[in-house]
């Protein structure tokens, strides 16, 4: 999912689901590539109960594009500086919501907002909703391969053993006197 993000001009992304708080996100993300420098940095900080990307994430039903300069415009000038301070020019959210007050999201974040586009934002969702897809089949457990049966498993103990004498070379009737 990393190369996939930053196919599309991504440097790092977060994703979590079925949470009750918009706080969560950030605070306990179910993958992300933030380091948890980062993400204690930004907890205590005491970004995660005014950041309005969160709210937007929460309030809003459809994915969209955000930048630095548009938090600005509309008066987020504090987050604005928050995110040009850590290198953040825009990104994509993808709100992901399960089932009633269940929050989710996942966004994406761009040092450059140049590829930031309608095209983008549709690479994202899809993105976005493998990421849950990938969630939901490791929170249930589910390999993403299934294994490959072991052949000899359903073997004897005999059978074995005599596989083994035929592996060290024996002839068969070597085996017999053997057995």
């Amino acid at each position: 999912m990393e190369a996939a993000a930053q196919e599309l001009g991504f440097v790092s992304f977060n994703i979590t689901v079925d949470k009750r708080h918009a706080v969560e996100f950030m605070e306990d993300p179910l993958l992300t590539t933030w380091s948890r420098e980062d993400l204690l940095a930004y907890s205590s900080d005491g970004w995660a109960e005014r950041d309005p990307l969160l709210q937007s994430a929460v309030q809003k039903a459809t994915p969209f594009l955000w930048s630095a300069e548009g938090w600005r415009n509309s008066g987020h000038c504090e987050y604005s500086e928050y995110l040009a301070l850590n290198g953040i020019a825009g990104g994509a959210t993808v709100p992901l919501h399960g089932g009633p007050g269940k929050l989710g999201a996942m966004t994406f974040l761009a040092i450059s907002d140049d590829a930031l586009n309608a095209d983008t934002l549709h690479a994202a969702n899809v993105l976005a909703l493998f990421g849950l897809a990938r969630v939901q089949v490791l929170r249930e457990g589910i390999a993403l391969q299934s294994p490959t049966p072991d052949p000899l498993h359903s073997l004897s103990r005999r059978q074995k053993e005599i596989l083994h004498w035929v592996a060290e070379g024996k002839t068969n009737r070597e085996i017999a006197v053997i057995m």
